[in-house]
């Protein structure tokens, strides 16, 4: 530090020094106590540990004179991960299976992927899951169900080891008819930022047909018009032009008076025969 107070460089002890880590913790005021005054042109050294990898840490470093002037120095701090403290998971390539391979709109899809936690890494303690398809251009988020991590015996799993492999699977509901490009991410919670890459995910397509209950309905369509629509217009002429009857349904009542009116012209006949 040079000041117009100094007229040495160790005269320095003349300030007040704070250092603020942009992680939450700052060291000082530090005073001319904590020199060695043994040494003269010496630093003010410190020592900190980060406890979590970043890539955006603010450094300030503030220096104060007797009379409350202020000098500074600003820095962005880069803290690396610590290579074994952290998991690191990857998608084995091909080895995505999708079941059925062609559904149909509106139907249930299964999705089964492998992958592996690299050795040497820490567990895996905090999987994650993203499934997204391509809408309008852009990757979409795609709602999914049924998510389970199993290991390679088909077991449960909460926590994958180091140099482990393991399974996921999850169902979604097939969209609208067409072909569909989408993509698998997997990656644990710990994991840093930067070891997430394309690694991390598979991306495949697949073609959505069409339900078949619809063909069914387009050929019954099509019956109906062809064959359906001609009888019922040729009947409608029918009745019209007074060639057919429509038969009404007769009640009790009706089929009593009937009855009670044979039975009159079976007494009258009965009673000419007597005569």
């Amino acid at each position: 530090t040079t000041d117009d107070s100094l007229k040495h460089a160790w005269d320095n002890v003349n300030l007040t020094y704070t250092f603020q880590w942009g992680d939450g913790q700052s060291t000082g005021p530090l005073t001319g106590s904590n020199f060695d005054a043994a040494h003269k042109n010496m630093s003010l050294n410190q020592t900190h540990v980060y406890a979590r990898f970043g890539t955006n840490y603010k450094l300030n470093i503030s220096a104060t004179d007797s009379a409350g002037n202020v000098g500074w120095l600003n820095r962005t701090m880069v803290i690396q991960a610590n290579t074994t403290a952290h998991p690191d998971l990857s998608i084995i390539p091909g080895s995505l299976v999708i079941t059925p391979s062609s559904p149909e709109e509106g139907s249930q899809v299964r999705f089964d992927v492998n992958f592996t936690n690299a050795k040497g890494k820490a567990a895996a303690t905090n999987l994650k899951l993203q499934f997204s398809m391509v809408v309008s251009g852009k990757d979409t988020n795609q709602s999914f169900t049924g998510v389970r991590w199993l290991d390679p015996n088909g077991n449960p799993i909460t926590t994958l080891a180091a140099g482990a492999n393991a399974t996921v699977e999850f169902l979604w509901t097939a969209p609208s008819v067409g072909n569909k490009s989408i993509t698998i991410k997997v990656w644990d919670g710990d994991e840093p930022d930067a070891w997430i890459t394309s690694a991390n995910q598979q991306t495949s397509s697949l073609a959505v047909k069409e339900a078949g209950w619809k063909l069914w309905a387009i050929v019954g369509g099509g019956l109906f018009i062809v064959v359906g629509l001609p009888l019922i217009y040729y009947a409608v002429r029918k009745v019209r032009a007074g060639e057919w009857t429509l038969r009404r349904k007769r009640g009790e009542g009706e089929e009593d008076e009937e009855e009670e009116e044979e039975d009159e012209d079976e007494e009258d006949r009965g009673g000419k025969k007597r005569l």
